[in-house]
């Protein structure tokens, strides 16, 4: 019910002109993938009516989206979903009054925490729907002995069951039994470390986001034989999860090398572009290398950006006896 009242004020507190930058971004992204999957690029008019009512669809949406994504990262903090969407109203308000509705994240990140979470909120949210800050606890008198099923989804940390009695988690369950088994690698890894299999003498390549840190610096866990970011990309993409598949890649082979080529994964225009500069520096990166230490092969947690011209740097490279990995797309898809 708040949002109408939210949208008017937001509305008279940013200008015409602002709006309207907008509200045009996004009727291009509309023509650009009309124009991509059937080749024709329409002439979009639009009436002053019909401009107020599909910006404010916008505007909806968009405050609809802060919301969800808020109440994901920090609706512990409200108890249950009533009154964490009073409290999002409130905040919204206040931002929006400010001049910036983006002052809603930094409000309710510096909340301080009243009371543990409860078994209400755990109900509402689905459990699954949440996800804890390390350190945050659950109530003392929530019962879990006859929530199994909870657990399949619940995401939390070895504290946060800190203020928990023992007799109070089913039977046999111990969360930090859980943390234990999940810092060990699995299928079989350390067994193939037992067997001299760790990479020693292999290289090789991944193309994802940048893996930086967000100061711009390396992660103290992940080495890098060599780092390239991509002609046209920029320094300061990063997402964590390059960082993730860098990580994952270093502990099944500890002592292979990785050469990391980061590029935009958005399925924008910016993906074909560096997808396939990086594609390129891989194929003259491994005719300066050695045979022994050449690249074998190529791992991408995305479509196959760049089109025609990308699928024929992938035949070089696979002549060459490079493996390259990257995930399926459809034809009609952005990039082809």
């Amino acid at each position: 019910e708040n949002v109408p009242s939210i949208f008017d004020t937001y509305l008279k507190s940013i200008k015409k002109d602002v709006k309207l930058e907008k509200f045009e971004k996004e009727i291009d992204k509309i023509v650009e993938k009309n124009h991509k999957k059937t080749g024709e690029n329409p002439n979009i008019e639009l009436k002053e009516g019909e401009y107020k009512e599909n910006y404010q669809k916008l505007t909806s949406t968009m405050i609809s989206n802060i919301r969800d994504e808020l109440y994901f990262n920090y609706g512990y903090k409200a108890q249950n979903k009533e009154a964490f969407d009073r409290l999002f109203a409130s905040l919204l308000q206040e931002s929006v009054k400010e001049g910036n509705i983006n002052n809603i994240y930094t409000k309710i990140k510096n909340l301080e925490i009243k009371e543990p979470i409860s078994m209400e909120f755990l109900e509402q949210s689905g459990a699954y729907d949440i996800m804890l800050p390390p350190g945050v606890t659950f109530s003392g008198e929530i019962d879990w002995s006859n929530s199994r099923e909870i657990f399949k989804y619940l995401c939390f940390d070895e504290n946060n069951f800190a203020d928990t009695p023992p007799e109070h988690l089913p039977n046999g369950f111990n969360p930090q039994h859980v943390f234990d088994n999940g810092k060990s690698i699995g299928l079989g890894i350390s067994e193939a470390h037992n067997m001299g299999y760790d990479g020693d003498g292999v290289s090789y390549a991944i193309i994802d986001s940048g893996a930086r840190c967000e100061n711009g610096k390396a992660h103290k866990s992940v080495k890098f034989k060599d780092y390239t970011v991509a002609p046209s990309g920029n320094q300061k993409d990063n997402h964590f999860h390059g960082l993730a598949v860098s990580y994952i890649a270093q502990e099944i082979a500890p002592k292979a090398d990785l050469y990391y080529y980061a590029a935009n994964n958005s399925g924008q225009e910016a993906s074909n572009i560096e997808v396939l500069e990086n594609l390129k520096a891989i194929l003259e990166k491994n005719k300066s290398l050695p045979d022994d230490k050449k690249i074998r092969f190529v791992s991408m947690s995305m479509p196959l950006y760049g089109g025609e011209e990308a699928k024929k740097v992938v035949a070089e490279l696979e002549a060459q006896g490079v493996w390259v990995f990257y995930s399926k797309c459809d034809e009609d898809y952005l990039t082809g």
